[in-house]
């Protein structure tokens, strides 16, 4: 492939491979698992005795909480997806009920802890509080019924407090490495204090990054008297940083703030999920599920939840990313399942309509491949002239000319930032990819200037002159039969 500055390439239906070694344990219990006191069927509509049921089954699926809580511990952290002020069992928010089971278990292992149920909501600000914010005044603990386990007879003598995140007291990191939506990012105090930090999700669809599961939730670590409410605007308003969303670096920003939250364990209420959108506001449809998911590795339980949401891992990038960078395991190879197996659970959520002005089609399409050798660049004012045979490239890494292994994320191969800026010149890029199946598939492809792909060393697309780099520019349908295949 020749190219010049910036090229974007999706071949779709062409999978990852991933080099994970060790494995991952994730839990997995439906309501019906024959180890459950009373198994019920996973459309019943559950009491709190059956939630706590499948809580603790689950964790103790996953290795249990005693590796991560000890006796000696002083501040234990929950932390539940409350973006919104939602009730229980809207699919919106995390179930109280799935985290007072939580609390219960830690109050046995560590009973003198102090045990905080934090969130930082983007979507409603807590009364008390003079700010300037573009959102609604109002108790979201309350609505989703966290204010009631302060009172609940059964968590008596437990050291419990319920604390927005958005206005602790704050530390500004910077990820290990440098971040990659922006350069730091500040982290309460509260989450970098605490002796382990519990991260509680609901697992649902989501328009930008595919799904929202435990690394989508670190979004809610990231305070409102930094970034705003909502957190896009920053703080006062259209004043202060925000944290990016835009689709070219969504993914980045959450698996950043991912990698600066130190989570402990991950318990995933699917009691009740949610397909299409994030919120019923936007269209978001409930799920019920019946099902509770847990883990110490929160990368292999957001792989684990794509899977159970009827999604490939490999095409959401915040899981590619997160395990491309070490925070965790992302491919399924890797990751031993306890309790139900995924094809026992698993539904095909409704991914968000195509028809979203914003996200198009972000989450209707695969993640390209994204490991490629390059060669170049070589001057020339001849766009056609070629420096190597496309049939018989000699594409060894590291030999004769080709790099060692690139990874370029976000489906972009950025000439510039690799070679610096040059004029006038082709640079080649190579990869190899697995089809599973004889199909036909659909190239996208995206470029600021001249472009050439081949297939197998036949050429399947050519542009020349100079564009708006999008992804795509183009769509080229393809046959690409069933093995392996250069591009």
């Amino acid at each position: 492939m020749r190219m010049r500055w910036l090229l974007g390439l999706i071949l779709l239906l062409a999978p990852l491979t991933s080099t994970a070694e060790e494995k991952a344990v994730v839990g997995v219990v439906r309501s019906d698992h024959p180890g459950l006191k009373h198994p019920v069927p996973p459309d019943s509509v559950l009491s709190y005795e059956q939630i706590e049921d499948l809580v603790w089954t689950a964790v103790e699926e996953a290795g249990g909480l005693e590796g991560v809580v000890r006796p000696e511990h002083g501040w234990v952290v929950i932390k539940p997806n409350i973006v919104e002020p939602k009730p229980p069992g809207s699919g919106v928010i995390t179930d109280w009920r799935v985290v007072k089971a939580i609390i219960k278990m830690v109050h046995e292992i560590a009973p003198e802890a102090r045990i905080t149920i934090a969130e930082g909501p983007g979507g409603w600000v807590s009364p008390g509080h003079e700010i300037e914010a573009w959102t609604e005044v109002v108790d979201g603990f309350e609505v989703a019924g966290y204010r009631g386990l302060l009172e609940d007879p059964e968590l008596k003598g437990v050291k419990l407090e319920i604390f927005d995140l958005n206005f602790d007291e704050s530390e500004l990191l910077v990820p290990k490495g440098g971040g990659h939506a922006l350069d730091a990012y500040w982290i309460p105090k509260t989450v970098l204090k605490c002796d382990v930090f519990i991260n509680v999700p609901v697992l649902k669809v989501h328009r930008g990054p595919g799904i929202t599961v435990a690394l989508k939730n670190m979004v809610g670590i990231a305070p409102g008297n930094k970034y705003g409410w909502a957190k896009t605007h920053g703080h006062p308003p259209g004043r202060g940083q925000g944290l990016p969303h835009a689709p070219g670096v969504l993914d980045e920003m959450i698996v950043d703030l991912a990698s600066l939250s130190r989570v402990d364990f991950v318990v995933v209420d699917a009691i009740v999920g949610m397909e299409k959108q994030k919120t019923d506001d936007l269209g978001g449809l409930p799920v019920r599920m019946n099902t509770v998911v847990a883990g110490r590795d929160m990368v292999a339980v957001d792989a684990v939840c794509a899977r159970l949401m009827g999604l490939n891992p490999d095409d959401i990038e915040t899981i590619t990313w997160a395990a491309k960078l070490g925070l965790g395991i992302g491919d399924l190879d890797s990751i031993e399942v306890r309790g139900d197996p995924i094809e026992k659970v698993a539904k095909r959520f409704e991914k968000t309509p195509k028809s979203d002005r914003m996200w198009w089609e972000y989450g209707h399409y695969g993640q390209s491949v994204r490991t490629w050798i390059l060669k170049g660049p070589f001057s020339t004012e001849d766009f056609e002239r070629e420096f190597l045979d496309p049939g018989d490239p000699g594409a060894v890494p590291g030999q004769d000319g080709w790099s060692g292994p690139v990874y370029f994320h976000d489906d972009k191969i950025d000439l510039r930032k690799y070679f610096g800026k040059k004029a006038n010149c082709v640079a080649y890029a190579y990869t190899e990819f697995t089809m599973p199946e004889s199909k036909e598939a659909e190239l996208w492809v995206g470029s600021g200037e001249g472009l050439k792909v081949w297939i197998d060393g036949e050429e399947v697309y050519a542009f020349q002159g100079v564009r708006r780099h999008k992804l795509p520019n183009d769509r080229k349908r393809v046959q690409i039969e069933k093995g392996e295949h250069s591009l």
